[in-house]
């Protein structure tokens, strides 16, 4: 599994996992309106495989531990809602 697997075109800037029933998953998604970002429901990923799927997420970034889970289009870890919403702000400057 690749990030390239997920990404459903080249004009997405971004690459979110989420899961259901996740506060800081919805508030990140309006952060995203409008920018062309990917959205990956991990709910089937956690339930069927747990642990490949945080060890694939650890590899990525050893500090990954609360969703959503951001990435950027060059596989660079963003973080998770607080992060994403600093980024977005230096971003409109």
């Amino acid at each position: 599994m690749e990030f390239s697997d997920f990404f459903g075109d080249d004009n997405q800037k971004y690459l979110v996992f989420c899961k259901s029933d996740c506060k800081y998953c919805d508030d990140v998604k309006e952060l995203f309106i409008n920018d062309d970002a990917c959205y990956v429901n991990c709910n089937h990923f956690l339930k069927e495989n747990r642990y490949e799927f945080i060890n694939f997420m650890k590899k990525k970034n050893k500090n990954i531990i609360t969703f959503p889970i951001v990435f950027d289009k060059n596989n660079n870890y963003v973080g998770g809602y607080y992060e994403t919403r600093i980024l977005k702000k230096i971003l409109k400057r």
